[in-house]
Parts: C-alpha cells; sequence; structure tokens
C-alpha cells in the first residue's frame, strides 16, 4: 500500500503546498526485500518480462542485490538556482547545441511514448575553470547539475520530470568551496515550480548515483534515487503540478546542465567539472504505461554540446561536450576555452 506521508519543510506559501499535496511517500518501514508487486511497480522494478533487454535485469539485480536502506528524505525549498528546458539552438539531425544543456536526448518511434528513463554514473567535482595566463580565478558563482529526465526537448510538451545530482562552487578570494546535493524537479512552462533538494540522501563527490523516473500514467511518475557508494536509496512519487502539464514521453535525456540563477534568466558560471560517464543509459518506450515495451540503445540519440557567446573578438565556444561511447553509454566532458 503507498501511503501520503506529511512532510516538514522550511518554507510556507504556495510552491511547498503544491509539492506536499502532490508527492506520494512510500511507508517508513520500506524495503526492497519485502517490497509488494504493487511498490515494485511503482518504483519500475518489476523483474523484466521474456524478451526485455538482459542490460535491464542486470541493472535491476544490482539495485535488488545492493540492499540499500531506505532514506525518508527530507525536502529543502530554499534552492539557490533554476533548471529549465532546453534553451535550444540545434544544428543537424543528430547534434545540436544550447546554452545549458550538455548531453544525450532520444526520440521514440512507431507511436510509441517513453515509459521510463535511467541511467548510473559518478558525482563529479567542480573546480574553477583554468585562468589564461595562470593566477587565480575570479571570485564568483559556479554551479552544474547531472540528471535524467523525460521530455522539455520539444516545445509543445510543457512539462519536464526529471531527477540528478549537482553540485555548486563558490570562489572567494582565490579559494574555492564546492557544495554536493541531491535534487528532483517537475519542471512546468510559465509555472514556478523550481527545483527540490533531497536533503536526507547522502551524498559525497565520487559516489555512484543511480537514478530513474518512471512513468504511471501521464499524470503521475515515480522517482527513484540510489547512492550505490553508500547503499541508501529514496524513492517517492508526484502527481503533475499542473492539470495541463502531463509528462507525454516524447523524449529521453541524460543531460550536464548549467542552471539558471534563482529569480532571473542569467545562467551560473559553468564550473570545471572534469566528465561525467553516464553508463547504462537506458530508455522504455511503449504505447502506454500499462504495456511492457521495451527498452531502448542509444542508437538514434541526438547529442547536445553547451556553448557560451564569448566578445572580442564576438564568437561561439563550446564550453561542454558530449559524446556516445557505446550502445548505452554517454559522456559528459568539461572545455575549458578562451
Amino acid at each position: 500500500m503507498i501511503e501520503k506521508q506529511p512532510r516538514e519543510a522550511d518554507m510556507a506559501g504556495k510552491a511547498r503546498a503544491d509539492v506536499e499535496r502532490r508527492v506520494r511517500w512510500l511507508p517508513p518501514d520500506f524495503s526492497l526485500a519485502k517490497a509488494s508487486r504493487d511498490q515494485l511497480y511503482r518504483l519500475g522494478l518489476l523483474p523484466p518480462e521474456a524478451g526485455l533487454a538482459t542490460e535491464w535485469e542486470v541493472l535491476r539485480n544490482r539495485v535488488m542485490d545492493t540492499k540499500p536502506a531506505y532514506v525518508s528524505a527530507a525536502f529543502r525549498f530554499d534552492t539557490p538556482f533554476r533548471l529549465n528546458k532546453l534553451r535550444q539552438g540545434l544544428g543537424g539531425v543528430r547534434s545540436g547545441s544550447s546554452r545549458n544543456w550538455s548531453g544525450g536526448c532520444l526520440l521514440p518511434n512507431g507511436g510509441e511514448r517513453f515509459q521510463q528513463v535511467v541511467a548510473v554514473w559518478q558525482v563529479p567535482d567542480a573546480a574553477a575553470p583554468p585562468v589564461p595566463g595562470g593566477g587565480n580565478p575570479p571570485d564568483g558563482e559556479y554551479a552544474c547539475s547531472t540528471w535524467v529526465g523525460l521530455d522539455g526537448y520539444r516545445r509543445f510538451a510543457g512539462s519536464l520530470p526529471q531527477l540528478g545530482t549537482g553540485q555548486n562552487l563558490t570562489v572567494a578570494g582565490g579559494v574555492g568551496t564546492v557544495k554536493q546535493y541531491a535534487w528532483y524537479q517537475w519542471w512546468v512552462r510559465n509555472e514556478d515550480f523550481g527545483p527540490v533538494l533531497i536533503s536526507g540522501m547522502p551524498i559525497a563527490k565520487g559516489d555512484f548515483f543511480l537514478c530513474m523516473v518512471n512513468v504511471i500514467s501521464p499524470e503521475e511518475v515515480w522517482f527513484l534515487m540510489l547512492n550505490l557508494s553508500q547503499n541508501a536509496f529514496t524513492a517517492f512519487g508526484m502527481e503533475a503540478p499542473a492539470p495541463d502539464a502531463p509528462v507525454r514521453g516524447t523524449t529521453a535525456e541524460w543531460v550536464t546542465e548549467r542552471p539558471t540563477k534563482l529569480n532571473s534568466n542569467v545562467l551560473h558560471l559553468l564550473p570545471d567539472y572534469a566528465r561525467v560517464p553516464f553508463e547504462p543509459c537506458m530508455a522504455r518506450s511503449a504505447p502506454d504505461p500499462s504495456s511492457a515495451g521495451r527498452w531502448r540503445s542509444l542508437t538514434g540519440a541526438r547529442v547536445i554540446r553547451m556553448t557560451e557567446q564569448r566578445g572580442k573578438p564576438y564568437r561561439s565556444v563550446v564550453i561542454s561536450r558530449a559524446r556516445k561511447l557505446g550502445a548505452r553509454q554517454l559522456e559528459t566532458s568539461f572545455r575549458a576555452t578562451p
């Protein structure tokens, strides 16, 4: 039985009320070993049916065999950043550029929609980009996040449920301080449903995280986050934050993003995050949420590079690259550009 669980939060007002009203929690004594079939279905962890990808069976067994401890996560709403849909500047059919996204995007085919997206990655560090000619980096705020999500790539899809990790770098007097965090968001165009920090989830640089978004219906998704390095996980469901903003499953994404500063349209500076391998990258498409469907590889995925406008002379430079390394492996990497 899935039950609602009231949560304490440190932000009053409409945003908190909307989240609290729409979030669905597992029982506080939940364990994967004793989970019912209905609970495993909502988490996207049912045993694979015959004919589905062997890679998914391996990944599911990895989750189930880890025997992680369930974290009844607490939310924090004082997030100092904002995540966005793709700011498009797309070029070719299989590649494109964006001011804020770098990664991979897969489109469904055959009339299907994506019902599930998952990836494993290692939480990167964050450092100030090198200064041409040497010297201390300028003081400032840098931020980037790593996530998986559904929709947000095509303009007519007005929402984007996403789950991931991130890091903020503050440089003061030439000294950098990094904060790591776990977060989720169900972004909706023209609405103020910002990212929410999952403050109860342990996270550290170098930890391996599994993040998954699973569609129950166009109006309900479930988020599963597992820290494979610290054997802890959390999971919760959420109703669509707006009645006219269902999840459509028109795209699946694996992305490194530089977020926007809160209450502005100004993008954070991108820190040197080195590289983030997403492995495996998997997305399940089906005619409807009740169908088993099929697991898709990255074959046909569009690769997105992140660019920035520079002056003197005016030009566009690539600051984060993405490349496919195999059928289920994608990598984003920072690019230092003077």
